[in-house]
């Protein structure tokens, strides 16, 4: 006898059920075993030691080309005469870029895949980082846009790789990922400095081309584990496909708020401490290397917390706080302790990893959603964070002073925590509109039909009431007509109230 196959209801569509050969005689009941677990499209990531290594490997490139510029900002503009609003736009053109990168990244998935899509992506940052250094200020802004750009579709796509990996390995890879993203910028910040006292700067800034180079290298060894659909036979849905709506708006708007107050600190905080705080050169690049790496341990739990927990908006609070703190201690008292408002930088720092860590919780288990989301979030979230970062510059430029650029912060702040209170909430996004439920045909009561006025009856006229006819008189008894002549003599007149018709033989007319 063949075995059955059944699918039990309860079963998650991702499990893979093996059947079992009935025994005995009877009914045979289906049994089900788990043995893999998948997510719906086919994409799976297998774990080893190359995965391991290159998740991180990758995540590293994603900071380094931004903080390494901001921490030798002032070099870069006195040794290539950079103006101050070209300065401006170097530091809010990565967070630009990020946004076209997030829909760039989508694109370049549904024709290459995503395994080629990464190796292109780590390619032309190599390339990009080592070239920008070779000529002035105007090729280091266009290098820094096209760096930017493949870091956009770098960091698009590595949630979809973290979220194709098993379940019990998805929050180790998640905080690995978070972790090395936020030691790319404390690493970016405390090296290049160092390496450009000794040489140059040139040097400094375009060194982080080897790390891209090591990052494609660990790609190609992990992506023999990355297994995904033909490319031709997959479906990918668009951003506007999400349901529901208002979550994903919320994710997004949070996502951007939070980068553009952590790029606006990247990139302005050591002029900040140098001009508000009166801060000396070297203890400026250790407050921002501080700020940028004290809160690397700290994101490596942040996937761990916040799976721990059916909502995430307490995190989300809990990680904007430190950050009101800080921006509050420099907008009041600057100078009073700068290595407190570092601190509490740093501690305020992992909040860009819950945004990120956010995109996997929201997402259905599958790796269409997944890209859809973190397309949108990162696409529109880097638009909205380009326009604060550079909104901070402006501010600065024409009222020259960092007072008003710090107030904006604080609103930035606030506005991060109160959509993180509604994209901490447990609800799952889908890709595809969800399609209203067919309504059950219910026949609508029939209304009677209205009636026309009819034209009233006229009543008949009143009248004497008829004395029925019946036929010729007959005649009576002789002593009835004896009795009614003598009735008739005594009341000749009779009552007006009835009258009395004596039979009598009718007479002729003349």
């Amino acid at each position: 006898m063949r075995p059955n196959h059944v699918l039990g209801r309860s079963s998650p569509p991702y499990r893979v059920l093996v059947p079992v050969r009935p025994s005995g005689s009877g009914l045979h009941r289906a049994a089900h075993r788990p043995v893999a677990e998948a997510p719906v499209d086919g994409a799976r990531l297998a774990l080893s030691i190359g995965v391991l290594v290159a998740v991180p490997l990758l995540a590293l490139n994603l900071r380094p080309a931004v903080t390494s510029v901001g921490a030798m900002l002032t070099d870069i503009r006195t040794g290539t005469g950079m103006s101050g609003v070209l300065a401006s736009a170097v530091v809010a053109a990565p967070v630009w870029c990020f946004a076209v990168g997030g829909a760039l990244a989508w694109t370049m998935r549904s024709r290459l895949g995503t395994s080629r899509t990464v190796s292109l992506a780590l390619v032309v940052l190599a390339a990009t980082l080592a070239a920008r250094v070779m000529a002035g200020p105007y090729l280091l802004l266009a290098g820094t846009v096209v760096a930017c750009l493949a870091i956009a579709v770098l960091g698009t796509l590595l949630p979809v790789i973290t979220h194709s990996a098993p379940a019990r390995a998805w929050a180790m890879l998640t905080g690995c990922y978070i972790a090395a993203m936020g030691g790319g910028s404390g690493i970016g910040a405390l090296v290049t400095p160092q390496v450009a006292g000794k040489s140059s700067w040139q040097l400094g800034v375009s060194g982080w081309a080897l790390l891209a180079a090591a990052g494609w290298a660990a790609w190609r060894v992990a992506a023999r584990r990355f297994t995904e659909p033909p490319v031709a036979a997959a479906k990918h849905p668009g951003p506007g496909s999400l349901t529901p709506a208002g979550t994903a708006w919320s994710l997004t708007v949070h996502f951007g708020l939070t980068s553009g107050f952590t790029f606006s600190i990247m990139g302005w905080l050591p002029s900040i401490l140098h001009d508000h705080a009166e801060v000396s050169g070297a203890t400026v690049q250790w407050l921002f290397t501080v700020a940028m790496a004290l809160g690397v341990p700290i994101a490596l739990m942040v996937p761990k917390w916040a799976r721990a927990t059916k909502a995430q908006s307490g995190l989300a609070v809990a990680l904007a706080a430190p950050n009101l703190v800080a921006v509050a201690g420099l907008l009041l008292d600057p100078a009073w302790n700068p290595w407190l408002w570092a601190v509490c930088l740093g501690l305020g720092m992992p909040a860009v990893g819950l945004a990120l860590t956010l995109i996997s919780l929201r997402a259905a288990p599958d790796g269409d959603t997944a890209a859809a989301l973190s397309s949108m979030v990162q696409g529109l979230g880097y638009a909205l964070a380009g326009v604060t970062a550079l909104g901070a510059g402006l501010l600065h430029s024409s009222t020259n002073s960092w007072e008003w650029p710090l107030i904006g912060l604080l609103a930035v702040l606030c506005g991060q925590i109160i959509t993180g209170m509604y994209a901490g909430l447990p609800v799952t996004i889908h890709a595809g509109r969800k399609q209203r439920p067919a309504r059950a045909y219910v026949p609508e009561p029939r209304q009677p039909e209205p009636r026309l006025p009819q034209a009233r009856q006229p009543e008949p006229p009143m009248h004497e009431p008829r004395i029925p006819d019946h036929g010729p008189p007959r005649r009576l008894p002789e002593q009835l007509e004896l009795g009614l002549a003598l009735e008739q003599h005594r009341s000749p007149q009779p009552r007006e109230d009835r009258q009395i018709h004596i039979p009598f033989p009718r007479e002729p007319s003349p």
